[in-house]
């Protein structure tokens, strides 16, 4: 009864306004007044109406019968009709944040994009409502609204790549959300602004603004999904005012705002996929490092050349300098999860040369060595995966080789931990160790690594090569068994690439394998 009452409020409203756009196209007089009435009569309904389902969502109990009613498009027939109505839409947005936890309720708004559309159009009615004064807080009123549509529409592209590009390129979502990110940071940092011009007090002693502070995370983390779209992340990074990123990231950092800081680091990680220029073909050596895909934090070497074609601009990497400084912070950050975003985020960022050289500079790159000796599977993976271009890379990969670090040893360790039960992260050691070896002279990995390192490796690998032919041996012989996984094939690959090395047979190519994957 509650969503009937809904949707046929929305299906009134809209009829009674086309009608009256008719009649004022046909020169007759527009009865603007009954649109009025209407709307002024079904309000407090409306209003009854969306409170009571917001009580409903709260007990998981009620959940199938909201199911079965179709309870999240029964209130998105209200949004477009009923936009400039706020109480009533911080209803709906109260009700849809809820429901949008749900797979089953987002599978029901991912069947219409009007869905998608009509949230984003609100939240487009809700941006003229946010102060033009930086110094001046939005109100929590339209802080409150915005919050909510900008979680359900995160929710509705955490794993949704259509709706990403609805969102993105379709709805023209893009300068929308950037805009509003822009203009509420501003907003969010001008007391730390304030603070630091009148040379009161230091920054950590500034007050949080906490409601501010909990609609950024969520439209940084709306921004992030979107960005995992290839064709919307190029716009993102692109877009003047995205920059706003950089500014809270370090914020973040400086005030320890963890929540924030996890947010700002993943959309960070996210964009700075996007942050290359295309290269010319690499020469012949160059090109034959291992590399695997760059949003996994394992990229490939790049280099500029009169034939590269030039990407969009990117305002994400042109403040390098600054993040590569934020994220050595954040590498040592207690939360794992954050610890493992920025070294994503490295690993994508060192495809460019030149940060290779600022992580250096700022031992960004010895950090990353350090964590692999870290407890969380996620972070050394991740800090494996951004090594693999430190270690293609002849001037900066001495930083593997220091005695202090150990870091060839670090890698040799990671990659007897993994074994073949962790495909990924023994393909990714392989790499790292393939890249620091391939510029050794025919014979010279042992004293590259040190014989003791060198022998552990040589062992090592062929114990997994062993190891995997005899598991690809049983699954052959097992019957309704699949095909290899990506991983294992990957694996395999980097496994014999490296071992190629490490025999050094003259006048065989350390490639074959890896051509015939």
């Amino acid at each position: 009864m509650l969503c009937d009452t809904l949707r046929a409020s929305g299906q009134l409203v809209s009829v009674v306004t086309t009608a009256d756009a008719e009649r004022a196209s046909s020169g007759e007089r527009a009865s603007s007044s009954s649109v009025r009435r209407l709307e002024k009569h079904h309000m407090q309904l409306l209003i009854q109406v969306s409170g009571a389902m917001r009580n409903l969502c709260v007990d998981k109990a009620r959940q199938p019968e909201l199911e079965a009613a179709d309870a999240a498009t029964a209130l998105c027939a209200v949004l477009r009709p009923f936009a400039s109505h706020s109480e009533l839409m911080f209803n709906v947005a109260r009700v849809l944040a809820k429901l949008s936890l749900y797979e089953s309720m987002r599978a029901s708004l991912n069947v219409d994009p009007c869905h998608v559309q009509d949230l984003l159009h609100v939240m487009a009615m809700a941006q003229p409502r946010l102060s033009s004064d930086p110094s001046k807080p939005p109100s929590k009123e339209v802080l409150g609204l915005i919050v909510r549509l900008a979680f359900t529409l995160g929710n509705l592209t955490a794993s949704n790549d259509r709706n990403r590009e609805l969102i993105g390129l379709e709805f023209g979502g893009v300068q929308l959300l950037v805009s509003m990110l822009q203009g509420i940071g501003s907003s969010y940092l001008a007391p730390v602004a304030a603070e630091s011009s009148s040379g009161g007090k230091k920054e950590k002693t500034c007050a949080v603004p906490l409601d501010i502070e909990e609609v950024l995370v969520k439209l940084i983390r709306l921004v992030a999904n979107i960005s995992i779209n290839a064709d919307v992340g190029t716009q993102v990074v692109a877009t003047e005012g995205v920059q706003m990123l950089i500014s809270l990231l370090g914020h973040s950092v400086r005030m320890n705002r963890e929540e924030l800081l996890l947010n700002a680091v993943s959309a960070i990680t996210n964009l700075s996929y996007y942050v290359m220029h295309r290269s010319a073909p690499l020469t012949l050596r160059h090109s034959r490092n291992l590399t695997g895909e760059a949003k996994d934090g394992i990229a490939g070497e790049t280099q500029g050349g009169s034939d590269a074609e030039a990407d969009p601009p990117s305002f994400i990497f042109a403040g390098y300098r600054e993040i590569c400084n934020d994220l050595v912070g954040v590498l040592i950050h207690q939360n794992d999860e954050a610890v493992a975003e920025a070294a994503r985020a490295f690993g994508n960022f060192s495809r460019d040369a030149q940060v290779r050289h600022y992580m250096r500079a700022s031992r960004g790159d010895e950090a990353l060595v350090l964590l692999l000796d870290h407890a969380s599977r996620e972070v050394v993976f991740s800090a494996s995966g951004a090594l693999v271009n430190i270690a293609a890379d002849s001037a900066n990969k001495s930083v593997l080789l220091k005695d202090d670090l150990q870091g060839h040893v670090k890698l040799v360790s990671v990659l007897r931990r993994a074994g073949i039960s962790d495909a990924e992260m023994a393909a990714v050691a392989c790499k790292a160790l393939h890249n620091l070896l391939l510029d050794a002279h025919v014979g010279g990995a042992e004293s590259v690594l040190g014989t003791r390192t060198f022998r552990l490796l040589q062992r090592t690998l062929d114990e997994l090569l062993d190891a995997a032919a005899d598991a690809a041996a049983d699954a052959a012989e097992a019957k309704g068994e699949d095909e290899p996984s990506a991983a294992d094939v990957d694996f395999l690959a980097a496994a014999r690439a490296l071992q190629s090395i490490v025999l050094e047979e003259e006048g065989v190519s350390a490639y074959e394998d890896l051509d015939h994957r």
